[in-house]
């Protein structure tokens, strides 16, 4: 058997192919490693964003559930105490009139002589018969006193990196305590130690709440610490009655009539925040930054008091047109 004629593959061959594979093989490891790494610092991006996101989730959920707390208890209470009053200085006026009719009815002269005011209209009406002689009862009467409504019960104070409110967001922790859902809750920037090492210090974004509603809003409750390494945080604050941006908000001491006591419609953050453990390319902490626009749902903001003018028209055009008809059908007759 001739060697020429056997099949297989020379010492050259298997080195250039061993030198291939080992080629392959290399570049495999590499892309595989750079893949790993890359993978690695994305999955350490989505964590510190997962962080940053989920404390902008319990500052929107706080912001969704502002609440600006009404005392109507107590407005219901003041107008049916003065309704009462009212009914019975009426029937303290019925009784007089009843028990001697000529004095109440010089009375009634000399009172529509001092003050011409429309029988038929019903606030003059009250007016007079409220300030009618022998009429008013004691104003420390206990059974028609009212009450002063409270002032301190709802609050939105905000500038531009700090917020206090009144909020429905507060979580019962225990059952058994009696707390409300309404408390007084705090965005600010402050000074504090690292969680892990607390020989470093940096800016922090802090919330702090407060089960009883009062005269402070920044005082009081409890501190946690949301984020660190706080680099900016921004706000601004929606009038959904002007339709315009507001760099701050006082709903306390504003001498401006759509913010006293009012609630804004919306408040949109700006928030960067620092990683010190990565490095961007020119060597500072890389920055990660968010913007949050947070509607407040129900303001239960004060309404105005509107006239209805166009009622009030159709109403004296009725009237009108009934007294002429009443001045055609007297003439027929003569």
């Amino acid at each position: 058997m001739s060697l020429r004629n056997s099949t297989g593959m020379t010492l050259l061959e298997l080195m250039i192919s061993i030198a291939i594979l080992a080629v392959l093989s290399t570049y495999t490891a590499i892309a595989i490693q750079e893949g790993t790494r890359r993978r690695g610092k994305v999955d350490k991006e989505i964590a510190a964003g997962a962080v940053i996101r989920d404390a902008l989730r319990v500052v929107e959920a706080d912001i969704n559930r502002a609440f600006n707390y009404q005392d109507f208890h107590t407005e219901l209470f003041n107008q049916a105490q003065i309704a009462r009053r009212q009914a019975a200085e009426k029937k303290l006026n019925k009784n007089r009139n009843a028990t001697n009719p000529t004095q109440s009815a010089n009375q009634q002269e000399d009172a529509s002589a001092d003050d011409p005011a429309n029988p038929d209209d019903p606030a003059t009406a009250t007016q007079t018969t409220s300030t009618a002689p022998g009429t008013q009862i004691d104003p420390n009467d206990e059974r028609f006193k009212t009450r002063p409504l409270r002032k301190d019960t709802a609050f939105f104070i905000g500038e531009a990196n700090e917020i206090h409110f009144t909020s429905l967001n507060n979580i019962q922790i225990n059952p058994e305590e009696p707390a409300s859902s309404l408390a007084e809750i705090s965005y600010t920037i402050e000074t504090c130690k690292g969680r892990l090492n607390k020989k470093e210090s940096s800016k922090c974004l802090l919330r702090r709440v407060s089960n009883y509603v009062d005269d402070k809003p920044e005082e009081g409750g409890q501190k946690t610490v949301l984020l660190e390494n706080i680099e900016t945080f921004e706000m601004r604050f929606y009038d959904s009655e002007r339709d315009e941006w507001r760099a701050n908000w006082n709903s306390r001491e504003s001498q401006d009539e759509k913010i006293k006591n009012h609630f804004p419609g919306a408040v949109e953050a700006k928030l960067i925040v620092l990683n010190p453990k990565e490095k961007d390319q020119k060597g500072n902490p890389k920055e990660y930054g968010f913007n949050l626009v947070a509607a407040i749902r129900f303001q239960n903001n004060p309404q105005d008091k509107k006239v209805d003018t166009s009622a009030q028209t159709q109403q004296q055009g009725q009237s009108t047109s009934g007294s002429d008809d009443d001045e055609e059908g007297s003439g027929d007759e003569n």
